[in-house]
């Protein structure tokens, strides 16, 4: 069975203008070649590390539990699906360094889940929280985040 994240952002970017961001942290972080397009990006395509990232559209659902739960209803979704064959703690520490940096670009609402179970970071209202755990957390990820953060373990209701 694959793991997957997913980081819903409540947010007024399109999906383009989100893929297109990803898009270029990826190439800078040469996690993709440079012939992938926002296109790529948007339809699925997989990175170096072996992780299948897509972007798309999230059409409002007030059952959705990040509504439900978290009170804000998401836009955007980026999935991260982790490959087989490459260290998943190597995966993860490039998702975090993907994610950082699309919530540098964007200061909206958004939460970075397992499969609605754990919870890894969410930011509501301008304020960055992370879960406790120090396996999602280790020090080494911990520095890819630039903005003032609480250590804060949330959970799906």
């Amino acid at each position: 069975m694959a793991i997957e994240y997913s980081l819903n952002i409540s947010t007024t970017q399109s999906a383009e203008d989100i893929a297109r961001s990803l898009r270029a942290a990826a190439l800078e972080m040469d996690l993709i070649p440079s012939s992938t397009t926002d296109a790529d990006i948007l339809n699925g395509t997989v990175t170096a590390t072996e992780t299948w990232i897509r972007v798309s559209e999230q059409r409002p659902n007030p059952f959705n539990p990040v509504v439900t739960d978290f009170d804000f209803s998401p836009t955007v979704v980026v999935w991260f699906r982790m490959g087989k064959e490459t260290s998943i703690s190597l995966q993860q520490d490039k998702m975090i360094r993907l994610v950082t940096a699309l919530l540098a670009l964007d200061e909206s609402d958004a939460i970075l889940h397992r499969e609605y179970e754990d919870i890894w970071l969410l930011r509501k209202n301008g304020e960055l929280t992370l879960s406790n755990s120090s396996d999602s957390w280790t020090p080494s990820r911990l520095t890819s985040v630039t903005t003032p953060y609480e250590r804060v373990t949330h959970i799906f209701k």
